[in-house]
């Protein structure tokens, strides 16, 4: 009798088993899962299983998919089922869960980097960073050093916030691999960003001279000599930049607001601050259409700009922008509101105190200079 039942248990499950695999394949999964689910056996069957996680991904239920495919894990054994786990939660961004099994991960193959680096990764994305500190300076230590090493460790150094680190890893990796142009690159922006512009001009000089039409090349150039001082020379970088990429929107704003700090060929700088606008509206781009609007007399237009490139900001998440809060200050004093525009001349002078010059150049300079607290020494 026990016999007997226990036939009639077999037929019946793989009844169900095949009615849910046809519901499955039917798309039907909803279905599909209520018959799996009569299977007495589903939750010691692994190919079972696998057909019950394939159910909950195309239902979109990320709960019961992680625990169907940890519980597949758990019958296997198999580091396959665990790597599917683990990319399934990094695709949906659950990095929390991820990061316990990329621990186990890097534990049992503590030679497998990719492992590592996800997990550095996870680290960021959950404001972890001490963890993921720790992390990349224990896989620092183990890294063989080979150039893509040093390249794939600048990423991460600058994932956790270490700018340093990471311009010093990459130089490794120039250093190592002198015919990678993209590290290059990626080097002199990095030593722009942190103002080595000697560092930053040397790297960049040697791109240009075997790629000397490349526009990124050019763009970077431009900015870099623009920040040394020398506005002719970049103010030629963009132009040769723009001959060959004429919607480049970095070479487009950059060139219309050195134009405008000329204060020279306005017209034509009103022009490439619009198609700068046209081709990426971002605060950056409409500061410098608003500036335009200023040099050109029309602050009305100038202010509205402004405030639209200050509510750009905040969307981008950005901290606050020196040269945005001098045209609001520039802006308000030519509108007769010097009260108005102090706060926004003493913000932008106290962040970057080379503004002053230009404040300089204004004929109410005289009436306002009393006024500003300024950095101590300025």
């Amino acid at each position: 009798m026990i016999a007997a039942c226990a036939a009639c248990q077999r037929l019946a499950d793989d009844f169900h088993r095949l009615r849910g695999t046809a519901l499955r394949k039917n798309g039907n999964h909803a279905q599909a899962l209520e018959y799996y689910g009569r299977i007495h056996t589903n939750r010691q069957d692994a190919p079972l299983l696998r057909d019950i996680a394939d159910c909950y991904e195309m239902l979109d239920d990320t709960s019961n998919l992680f625990a169907t495919y940890r519980r597949i894990h758990a019958l296997t054994g198999d580091i396959e089922d665990l790597e599917n786990l683990i990319f399934l939660q990094l695709g949906r961004e659950a990095y929390d869960q991820a990061i316990p099994d990329l621990e186990a991960m890097v534990a049992h193959a503590p030679d497998d980097w990719r492992y590592r680096s996800l997990l550095i990764e996870a680290y960021c994305a959950t404001t972890r960073t001490n963890d993921a500190r720790d992390a990349l300076a224990r896989m620092a230590d183990a890294l063989p050093p080979t150039a893509s090493n040093h390249a794939d460790m600048a990423r991460l150094w600058a994932a956790v916030g270490d700018a340093d680190s990471a311009t010093a890893a990459l130089a490794l990796a120039v250093a190592a691999a002198p015919g990678q142009l993209e590290w290059r690159l990626a080097l002199a922006s990095m030593q722009t960003r942190a103002g080595d512009y000697a560092g930053a001009l040397s790297n960049l000089d040697a791109l240009a001279a075997s790629s000397p039409d490349d526009p990124d090349v050019l763009q970077l150039l431009g900015f870099t000599l623009g920040e040394m001082g020398r506005r002719d020379e970049a103010v030629e970088c963009f132009r040769r930049c723009l001959r060959h990429d004429q919607l480049n929107g970095t070479a487009l704003n950059n060139l219309a607001y050195f134009l405008l700090l000329e204060n020279t060929n306005i017209s034509e700088a009103f022009e490439l601050a619009q198609s700068a606008v046209q081709v990426e509206r971002a605060s950056h781009t409409v500061d410098t259409l608003a500036f335009a609007h200023y040099r050109k007399g029309n602050h009305a237009l100038a202010l509205r700009y402004l405030k639209e490139a200050a509510q750009l900001l905040e969307a981008e998440g950005a901290g606050s922008d020196p040269e945005l809060q001098f045209h609001f200050g520039l802006v308000y004093a030519e509108l007769g509101k010097l009260d108005t525009a102090l706060p926004y001349f003493r913000e932008a002078l106290a962040a970057q105190p080379a503004l002053r010059a230009l404040l300089k150049s204004e004929r109410y300079y005289p009436v306002l200079q009393p006024r500003l607290v300024l950095p101590e020494g300025q």
